[in-house]
């Protein structure tokens, strides 16, 4: 994922896209608009993960709450009646999408995508409006009505809506596939598309040219931006006719357009599927620690339930910890008594489990300690443990989202959990592991411990964005600030951290 933004979403009336580094920092002051954005990246693994009847679900007791459609549509665009989600990132794929309905022979789909999801409420309804996608230089404009059926079909501003009637069907995704109900079965007929194409690329081919070849030709085409759907006609194997008139044309031969743009109509249900395959691995890999986190307890019921993941709060914590091989528990005790100075400690006793930390070989309960070790074992278990564990979606990127990782934290190892953060990022480089951390603090030693690891050349500036959040009481505005290559801030806000002056009248 490169950037993500919004319009009409609570005060986020319409932010710039926000570029995701592999170290994001969102900063700002109270209610201007963070922890929406925060909170957006869990917001879609939940309506992802769970079925819903409607395109988002805005409350999940075990992720993130936001109340309902009426509730997050900005106060100033209550005529306007949309929220719309952005997203730019880079696809490649080579994965088969199993879910994906009614396309025929697999094809890879490359390009930059930019993806715009409108979503609207009419009465209880609430429906995806517009899908606007745009693959390189190419544009796609999908408008839907409340009723599910595709109103409209633009590609690159001309007008391919099929004069069926195309359904749009999700299963388990945001983004709505094509099929034509015909006699209460529901199909999408390829041929209607295919043979528009078969009539152009016959004129580009030597008359009585087998439908089979015809075909073959069809399915090596690329499917991305014009550029690389035009390099894919110089392929071996086309019939020779074909590259003698291709060459006496231009490259952009109002022929060579329709073609493209029928093509990418013919494939439109596979690029949708391709897309939401993408939001769905993206968000899946999410994870999201919330702001305020469980306070320790003496002793945890045992549940006997298989937990491969820590909640947004660690109230199951211990549970997942005992769920964990001896062997990569070793590790992690290792590594927490290297960087942090103390190590965890499960123990049994009848039917419980409780936590103790380990500190100059003194075992204290996590209900003895102060607030801070409660609230930062949450953080650093999940990092570890997702960035060690060996599966087969490794490959995917991995997004940890965490508001105030500061809280109940001295200075000291507020310091150190910076330090952590661009270790395990430097780790997950070398380990080829596509790594985000994204945060949310009020803390100036944080934002300052950046500037002196990039001074020590632990991890370079362009690595790094600081977003800065604003509000005038109604709408967000955000800036970028910039680490120089010593570490020093640009674009900074004067005084950011300073309170305000001293009435004199205070009392």
């Amino acid at each position: 994922m490169k950037k993500i933004g919004f319009e009409n979403f609570r005060s986020l009336k319409n932010i710039e896209d926000i570029e995701i580094k592999p170290l994001t920092v969102i900063v700002g002051k109270n209610s201007s608009g963070k922890s929406t954005f925060l909170r957006a990246f869990p917001l879609l693994k939940q309506s992802i993960e769970t079925k819903t009847n409607s395109p988002i679900l805005w409350y999940d007791p075990n992720f993130v709450d936001y109340g309902s459609y009426d509730e997050c549509l900005n106060c100033k665009a209550k005529e306007e009646n949309v929220i719309v989600f952005r997203y730019c990132f880079e696809m490649n794929s080579k994965h088969e999408t199993s879910y994906a309905l009614f396309f025929r022979k697999r094809k890879q789909v490359y390009g930059e995508i930019n993806l715009e999801i409108t979503i609207t409420k009419e009465k209880d309804n609430e429906y995806v409006k517009q899908i606007n996608l745009r693959i390189d230089e190419s544009e796609i404009n999908l408008c839907l009505s409340k009723s599910s059926i595709f109103e409209s079909i633009v590609i690159n501003g001309e007008n391919l809506t099929p004069k069926i009637e195309l359904h749009g069907i999700s299963i388990n995704s945001i983004i709505p596939q094509m099929i034509a109900k015909e006699k209460d079965n529901f199909s999408f007929n390829f041929d209607l598309v295919d043979n528009n194409i078969f009539k152009i690329l016959g004129e580009l081919t030597r008359k009585g040219t087998k439908k089979e070849t015809l075909e073959l030709m069809l399915h090596s085409f690329v499917i991305g931006g014009y550029e690389k759907f035009y390099k894919s006609f110089f392929k071996r194997g086309y019939p020779a006719t074909w590259y003698e008139r291709v060459k006496n044309r231009e490259k952009n031969d109002p022929l060579f357009i329709t073609l493209y743009n029928y093509f990418i109509l013919s494939n439109l249900n596979h690029l949708l599927a391709e897309v939401d395959s993408y939001l769905s691995t993206y968000f899946g890999q999410v994870y999201y620690v919330a702001p305020v986190r469980a306070t320790a307890e003496r002793y945890y019921r045992i549940q006997g339930l298989a937990v491969n993941s820590i909640d947004p709060r660690g109230i199951n914590l211990p549970m997942f910890l005992e769920n964990q091989s001896k062997t990569d528990f070793l590790k992690f005790q290792k590594w927490t008594l290297e960087n942090f100075k103390f190590e965890p400690i499960v123990s049994k006793e009848g039917g419980h489990l409780s936590i103790s930390i380990n500190i100059d070989n003194q075992k204290i309960n996590l209900a003895d300690t102060g607030f801070g070790f409660s609230q930062i074992l949450p953080i650093i278990t999940q990092l570890w443990f997702v960035i060690n564990q060996n599966n087969s979606r490794n490959s995917s990127t991995k997004t940890f989202v965490i508001e105030q990782p500061e809280l109940h934290l001295h200075p000291s190892i507020q310091a150190l959990l910076i330090d952590t953060f661009i270790n395990i990022l430097n780790y997950s480089a070398d380990k080829r592991i596509d790594l985000k951390i994204i945060f949310e603090t009020h803390s100036e030693t944080m934002i300052n411990r950046i500037g002196q690891q990039i001074a020590y050349n632990n991890i370079k500036n362009d690595k790094i964005n600081i977003v800065v959040f604003d509000t005038d009481g109604f709408e967000t505005s955000t800036t970028t600030g910039l680490y120089d290559k010593k570490g020093q801030l640009k674009n900074w806000p004067f005084g950011f951290f300073y309170p305000d002056k001293i009435s004199n009248n205070a009392f």
